[in-house]
């Protein structure tokens, strides 16, 4: 039995004639009802336990009631204005039983749709209420104010927001005057879009134009409150978002810091994170600064001090700057216009004077910094030109020799990035000239590098804070130059010291950045640094962070788990979230070249993991065209599927009508993206044939296939890891064949085996110049030459080109069947002597295979440390002793060289020989004591000196075996011991340095291994002659770019720094005991400023109270 049934049979039972006739539906038995008892119609008269005719039609929707009893009152609504029990007149009680028919009909004969209720409630805060989208048309299309506030101060958009309904926002935005309107406790809709953690909704506000800046009563602004909700899938959508608001057809990082787009996604993460100029917390000052309230006369004389430009002793400024942050006068000072003053004096004397506490209270005690920093940058010149040596340090006069322009006395920045290329190993630094830009600014012109650069050093940790958005490059580069620097000559020792403290504490805020990100990063695998970390940064000589932490050396963020990730990424690319079997399984199919089987294979996992690739929500995948199918290995090809790219899309339902209907935006749409998954809808994977631009080819599909084909197929073979397979397999039979020549074939006339052991030998060569080319156009040569892998090629090729030349003029010697030569010919032993030089070192370069295994790789590292550290000191001591000792145990034992009895002098080669023998192997046990007592020498005629052969075994072999045996030998195995256990730590950062490098080499070498090589390098010479003689360029492969590797990372990065800047101290971590000391003392001094600060509020708090 439904409610009208219910209705119907109470009004049986109660009797009541007009409610039964209401019931049945009989309208003119109720019109001649109400006729005859004229108190229904004026509601003086009540149905169903006490409520008016009018509110009872009201509430269900009997719309024909409503039109009799306006009929029956003479058209008048005189009859029409009561109100139930709970004050609420038929309108509001027709929007609260959600009766559209009713309300339409109430609004048609003029009811006010902008009348309060007894609770100061407009009835659109009612539709919005009971959450009826045609409620809210009906009554804005009859004339409803949608900026009326209810009585908590609240507009209908807030009341919509505040219960997160879409729909609804969007309809009440068409009439909402303000999208920042205040509501109760001064919250915006976006503050009300996010504690009702609704992503849509705070999506369609932004891009209506809602600001991110406003703050509510408590200081919060809405993406405060999503912070603090703690939802971390609503950060992963606003970074989402703000990708989707970037066009895709962005081809490099540089077009996208061009962007507009981008920029004004900058714009809005500034206005997250500005804590400069809008702290969330209030300052809290030390006890050095006493909370000194001023008058208004005070304050406006403190301004005037400051804008007087008068000369301001460092005393005087440190009291001005305590008065500004204690009283807020940032504003006073911006409106006078004293920033120009203001920012000579911080230059004068904080900057200059290196004084961090100054500094510290600047920066988060006032909100002037962002405005400061822009001016002192703006100038970065003056910074260098007229900053003076601050201590002992020799950096000021350091700068000056090296880039400082010695007649002009100004500032050459292009002398400063030669000086960092040529004389600390760093990447050439290419000059940007767009100075307004926010992300990646050039490097020489920011603080934090000027810091470095003049000795103030400890300015450097607090200004890093301020970089907005280069936090993690501009630390990391700063940690190398702080860490290069300390091999200059003329650096005072203190000076090396504190500089690696600083880089210590600086790489350790660069972690905790890193840390902060990944704890509200909700992608799978935590992608989102992993992939900002593997992004080339061309502000940086187009390195990563990986890169940069490696040319720093530093060690503890080079182990952190996205570092490493980074590093696997980069290493498997595509092939990075399958199995170690299933990859080593795909390689092997790849030997056979470009086999089918592989392909399908291919295809099938990249599809199937294409939403692990950038982990990204929204993401869609992209594919780089081949312009040219030429195999190249330029560093410019940063494999074909490197920013997550490949023919794979993903396609979502459409959109409905409420989701389209976006018209303004503060923030650009972008008109290619409509499709995109829903988590209501899901998604469906459909495999397209893409442009660069991700949309469907044209023209010929077999032409489409082929190229889909060979996008794959070269994506393969272009993957670091693939590479360095059959690099590894090639080298392998190299020496297998170099071994056979050398043991058994090599004779007077070459052999088949010995030439392909000379187009390995060329392969090699070619490899070795084009990597010397590509350190050249890096401007790394000097790291390229002094690596110990490279210093091995050399070593090789330089023998085996050596033993080639030789072994040239022996093709006219006529062959022979004799074996004799091979012991008679000297000049063909020595030739062979050469090439089995060559053959060991290059069995000995087949160690780097070590270098991708956890196992080994450490192991290697903590070997070559020993060898250099223990091991060369250990010979150098032990030579000594023994040409030492070995001089005196031969001339006592045979004086000039002659044998007792024996006419003749021995040779000097002679001499050399046998004290080698001597002293060497008596080390391991072989005292030669035959020789030393004369045994038997009359037979041979070597006896000894009778007074040496009781003197030396005696006296001398026994103090020689004592040093060399029992101290030297026992000291070098103590040393070794000692050097694994400080290393063990350690060695595994830097296997990762070694790794890093090796990720590097095989970027750039060519997929086919020796001797295939050869037809790459001849490929490449064609392209470059061709470009030569056409003047053209020939782009044989593009390096392809993702957008979101940037745009995720920022957006997180802005809200893990939002509130935390202040906080950012640089901590040494826990792996490194020795630095933990200076790390806790500064700890301590740390907490007893924080002690001093309570002190000095309790005494002040006792004289106010006495």
């Amino acid at each position: 039995m439904d409610w009208r049934e219910r209705q119907r049979t109470l009004s049986r039972t109660t009797g009541d004639a007009v409610l039964e006739a209401y019931y049945n539906e009989d309208l003119d038995r109720l019109s001649s009802l109400l006729q005859s008892s004229p108190d229904y119609i004026t509601g003086e008269a009540s149905v169903l336990r006490g409520t008016p005719l009018c509110i009872l039609a009201s509430r269900e929707d009997r719309s024909d009631v409503l039109e009799l009893l306006y009929r029956l009152g003479d058209n008048s609504l005189k009859h029409m204005v009561y109100k139930d029990s709970s004050k609420k007149n038929c309108l509001h009680t027709a929007i609260r039983a959600k009766a559209l028919a009713a309300t339409q009909y109430l609004l048609t004969i003029k009811f006010d749709p902008n009348e309060p209720d007894e609770d100061i409630q407009m009835p659109l805060h009612a539709a919005c209420v009971v959450e009826e989208p045609r409620l809210i048309k009906i009554l804005m299309a009859a004339g409803a104010d949608c900026n009326l506030p209810d009585e908590a101060g609240n507009m209908p958009l807030h009341q919509a927001c505040q219960d997160g309904q879409v729909v609804i926002s969007r309809l009440l935005m068409k009439g909402t005057a303000d999208i920042d309107a205040r509501g109760a406790n001064d919250r915006t809709p976006l503050h009300y879009a996010a504690l009702a953690q609704s992503l849509p909704l705070m999506k369609l506000l932004m891009e209506r134009g809602a600001s991110v800046r406003k703050y509510d009563d408590d200081r919060h602004t809405p993406m405060d409150i999503v912070l603090r909700m703690g939802n971390q899938n609503t950060l992963s959508g606003l970074a989402d978002y703000f990708a989707s608001m970037v066009p895709e057809d962005c081809p490099s990082i540089n077009a996208l810091i061009e962007c507009e787009h981008f920029n004004r996604v900058i714009q809005v993460l500034d206005a997250i994170d500005d804590d400069m100029e809008n702290p969330v917390e209030s300052p809290v000052l030390t006890a050095h600064h006493k909370t000194v309230k001023l008058s208004d006369e005070e304050k406006q004389e403190t301004i005037n001090r400051i804008a007087s430009d008068d000369r301001i002793d460092f005393i005087e400024f440190r009291r001005v700057v305590q008065l500004i942050a204690a009283n807020n006068l940032s504003s006073m000072l911006i409106e006078a216009d004293c920033i120009p003053n203001f920012v000579n004096m911080v230059r004068k004397l904080v900057l200059f004077r290196e004084d961090v506490e100054l500094l510290t209270t600047i920066m988060f005690g006032t909100t002037l910094w962002p405005k400061i920093q822009k001016c002192l940058e703006d100038s970065i010149e003056i910074m260098y030109e007229n900053c003076s040596e601050i201590g002992s340090t020799g950096m000021v006069a350091l700068m000056h020799k090296t880039f400082i322009d010695k007649e002009r006395g100004t500032w050459r920045p292009d002398l400063m990035t030669k000086f960092f290329n040529n004389r600390l190993k760093l990447p050439l630094i290419e000059p940007i000239e767009d100075q307004n830009r926010k992300f990646l600014r050039d490097p020489t012109g920011t603080l934090t590098v000027w810091s470095v650069m003049s000795g103030r050093f400890h300015l450097t940790e607090e200004l890093l804070k301020s970089e907005q958005f280069d936090i993690l490059p501009n630390g990391l580069f700063c940690v190398a130059l702080l860490r290069k620097l300390q091999v200059i000559s003329g650096i005072p020792r203190p000076t090396k010291k504190t500089m690696e403290q600083v880089a210590d504490r600086v790489e350790s805020i660069c972690m905790t950045l890193v840390r902060s990100v990944n704890t509200i990063d909700t992608s799978e695998k935590k992608m989102v640094a992993i992939n900002f970390l593997r992004q080339r940064l061309p502000a940086y000589g187009d390195l990563t962070c990986m890169g940069l932490a490696s040319h720093g050396q530093s060690d503890s963020f080079m182990v952190m788990q996205a570092v490493q990730g980074g590093v696997d990424r980069e290493w498997f690319k595509r092939l990075y979230h399958t199995s170690s079997f299933y990859r080593e399984f795909l390689i092997a199919l790849g030997l056979i070249p470009f086999n089918p089987l592989l392909f399908v294979l291919l295809r099938k996992l990249w599809i199937t993991t294409c939403h692990l690739e950038g982990s990204f929500p929204g993401e869609t995948a992209q594919t780089d065209r081949i312009e040219a199918v030429v195999i190249s290995s330029d560093d410019d090809i940063d494999d074909p599927e490197d920013s997550e790219t490949e023919a794979d899309e993903v396609v979502a339902e459409e959109k409905t009508e409420k989701e389209q209907d976006v018209t303004s935006s503060s923030l650009p749409t972008d008109p290619n993206n409509s499709a995109k998954p829903d988590d209501k809808t899901g998604v469906m994977w459909k495999e397209t044939i893409l442009h660069e631009s991700g949309r469907p080819m044209g023209g010929n599909f077999f032409l489409n296939v082929i190229g889909l084909y060979a996008r794959t197929m070269f994506g393969f073979y272009f993957t670091p890891a693939v590479k360095f397979h059959y690099h590894i397999l090639a080298h392998i039979i190299f020496i297998g064949f170099f071994s056979y020549v050398v043991v058994v074939k090599f004779e007077y006339q070459i052999s088949m085996a010995e030439i392909i052991v000379y187009l390995f030998l060329l392969g090699f060569f070619l490899e070795e110049l084009h990597e010397i080319n590509h350190a050249r156009i890096n401007g790394s040569v000097l790291n390229h030459i002094t690596d110990g892998w490279n210093i091995l090629d050399t070593i090789g090729l330089t023998l085996s080109f050596v033993g080639f030349c030789m072994r040239m003029p022996m093709l006219k010697n006529t062959a022979t069947d004799s074996y004799k030569y091979v012991f008679t010919d000297m000049y063909y032993w020595w030739t062979r002597f050469l090439l089995q030089m060559a053959c060991l070192v290059y069995w000995m370069r087949l160690l780097y295979v070590s270098t991708v295994m956890e196992t080994l790789g450490p192991k290697l590292k903590m070997i070559s440390v020993m060898i250099t550290r223990d091991f060369v000191p250990f010979l150098i001591m032990l030579a000594i002793m023994m040409f030492g000792f070995g001089i005196v145990i031969h001339s006592m034992l045979f004086p000039n060289g002659y044998y007792m009895g024996n006419p003749t002098q021995t040779s000097g080669a002679d001499i050399f020989q046998s004290m080698f023998k001597i002293t060497f192997y008596a080390m391991v046990g072989e005292y030669s004591s035959d020789l030393v007592s004369g045994k038997d020498c009359a037979d041979s005629k070597k006896c000894p000196h009778p007074l040496g052969q009781v003197i030396v075994p005696n006296i001398i072999m026994t103090i020689y075996i004592i040093i060399v045996s029992v101290l030297l030998l026992n000291l070098i195995v103590a040393s070794f011991s000692k050097t694994v256990d400080e290393i063990d730590k350690k060695s595994m950062a830097m296997w990762q340095f070694e790794r890093y490098d090796l990720l590097e080499e095989f970027m750039v070498r060519s997929p086919l291994p020796p001797p295939l090589s050869i037809l790459g390098e001849l490929a490449r010479w064609v392209v470059t002659i061709w470009e030569t003689l056409r003047h053209e360029e020939i782009v044989l492969r593009r390096r392809t770019f993702s957008k979101h590797r940037i745009i995720y990372f920022l957006t997180l990065q802005a809200f893990a720094m939002r509130g935390q800047r202040a906080k950012l101290v640089g901590e040494v971590e826990l792996g490194d005991p020795a630095r933990l000391i200076p790390q806790m003392m500064r700890k301590v001094k740390r907490m007893q400023g924080r002690l001093s600060n309570i002190r000095a509020r309790l005494a002040e708090g006792r004289s106010k109270r006495g």
